[in-house]
C-alpha cells in the first residue's frame, strides 16, 4: 500500500528530526535497544511491517532510552494502526468482491428472465394472431350461413 508507506516514511523523518540521541549514559542494554530501534526502522523502510512490529515490541522490552523508547512506541502505534487498516481494507475488498459476483449472478438471471418473457410474448403473440385468426373465419363462415339461410327461405 504505497500511501500508507509514504506515510510511515515521513512520520520516520519527522520523529528522527526529533531524536536527539539517548541523553542516559550508554549501556550494553542500551546498544542493544539502539539496535532493535534501528532494525525495526529498516524494516519498515523495506515494507516489512510484522516484522518492524516485532523488533519495536523487542526493543521497548529493553532498558529503552527516553527519546528513543518515544519513538518506538510511536512507530509501533502506526504499525498497529497500518495493520488495522490494512485488514478492515482487505474485508471491504472482499466484501466488495462479493457484491460485485452477486450483481453478476443477478444480471444474468435477469437477463435469463427477460429472455424467457420475450419468448412467452412471442408466444402469446402468435396464439393471438391465431385466435383473431379463426375469429374472422368464424364471422365469415357465420355470415356465409346467414346468406345462405336467407337464400333457403324466400
Amino acid at each position: 500500500m504505497q500511501i500508507g508507506r509514504y506515510t510511515v516514511i515521513i512520520i520516520f523523518l519527522l520523529l528522527m528530526a526529533c531524536v536527539s540521541g539517548p541523553k542516559e549514559a550508554p549501556s550494553h542494554k542500551n546498544d542493544e535497544a539502539i539496535k532493535l530501534f534501528q532494525r525495526g526502522l529498516e524494516e519498515i523502510l523495506a515494507d516489512k511491517y510484522r516484522d518492524a512490529q516485532m523488533s519495536l515490541s523487542e526493543c521497548l522490552r529493553e532498558n529503552t532510552p527516553g527519546q528513543i523508547r518515544v519513538s518506538a512506541e510511536a512507530y509501533l502505534k502506526l504499525l498497529n494502526e497500518l495493520a488495522s487498516t490494512n485488514e478492515a481494507a482487505e474485508k471491504n475488498r472482499a466484501e466488495m468482491e462479493r457484491l460485485e459476483r452477486e450483481l453478476r449472478e443477478a444480471r444474468e438471471i435477469l437477463s435469463a428472465a427477460r429472455q424467457e418473457i420475450k419468448r412467452n410474448q412471442e408466444k402469446c403473440q402468435k396464439e393471438i394472431d391465431e385466435i383473431k385468426r379463426d375469429l374472422e373465419f368464424l364471422k365469415e363462415v357465420d355470415m356465409e350461413l346467414q346468406r345462405r339461410g336467407r337464400a333457403i327461405r324466400p
